[in-house]
């Protein structure tokens, strides 16, 4: 039998808890920066499940060094706003700052330590524009965000393995997610382009009409849906369960990073 508390077995034999694949725990700690996050992601719920998912990715060499508690090394503020000043794509800041090519986990943090300072970072957006007139020529505007959240949250889900599904008629959910954890999700999708304190706002509730209670803003509830699929400015996508975020007008993202969907 394998060690409750490391998930492998005196003769090697590494055994996850509750049904969970390799893939799966490979997709999971890849999403999520907690192992709490991870514990909901699998759908698991006993802290002893933590500590055996922990000891099978240390068998296993899955780094969990983007978590809470293990970030890293912090970079110099002159520097941090050097490399973003002089580049043109979150991967150059990466490399110009000494992080391997395609780092997610540094990408995030100088990510969040950027909008901490209150940087500007709208021309990290990978590519240069091309000039011209033609129908893909440009870099793209804000404006156009929220017609195309819900494709980039879609796409985000469908990259994890998730089938999708579109509502035919008027719902209070934008999309439907068939995961394997957690079965039917109903998600409704947001996008902001507002920063502030160097962190991006979202809000979260029903636009106002003359006929929804005097025209006053609906928080959603867990009767309407299961999760916000948030996209900001840098086209990032966090999934935000109802439960943590209900009754809220708006959110602060950077108070959600391990909600962050990785790929």
């Amino acid at each position: 039998m394998p060690d409750e508390t490391t998930g492998v077995a005196p003769d090697g034999e590494i055994r996850l808890p509750g049904g969970v694949t390799e893939a799966a725990l490979r997709q999971a700690v890849a999403a999520c920066r907690s192992w709490r996050g991870v514990l909901r992601q699998l759908g698991l719920s006993a802290p002893r499940s933590g500590r055996a998912l922990r000891g099978v990715c240390d068998a296993l060499s899955i780094s969990y060094e983007h978590f809470s508690g293990n970030q890293w090394g912090r970079v110099p503020d002159d520097l941090l706003a050097d490399a973003v000043a002089r580049s043109t794509s979150w991967d150059e800041v990466v490399r110009r700052l000494g992080y391997a090519y395609g780092n997610g986990s540094a990408r995030a943090s100088l990510r969040k330590a950027a909008l901490t300072l209150g940087l500007d970072v709208g021309h990290l957006s990978g590519l240069a524009a091309r000039e011209g007139r033609g129908p893909f020529d440009g870099s793209g505007e804000d404006g156009n965000l929220r017609h195309a959240a819900a494709f980039i949250v879609a796409a985000k889900c469908a990259l994890l393995g998730h089938g999708i599904s579109w509502p035919l008629e008027p719902q209070p959910y934008d999309l439907l997610v068939h995961t394997t954890q957690q079965g039917l999700l109903r998600v409704q999708v947001k996008s902001g382009t507002h920063l502030a304190h160097g962190s991006w706002v979202v809000w979260i509730t029903r636009q106002r009409t003359a006929a929804n209670l005097g025209g006053k803003r609906r928080a959603y509830t867990s009767g309407d849906i299961d999760y916000f699929g948030v996209v900001d400015a840098e086209q990032q996508v966090y999934m935000l369960p109802i439960a943590l975020v209900e009754g809220q007008q708006s959110v602060t993202l950077r108070k959600y990073e391990e909600y962050r969907i990785a790929c």
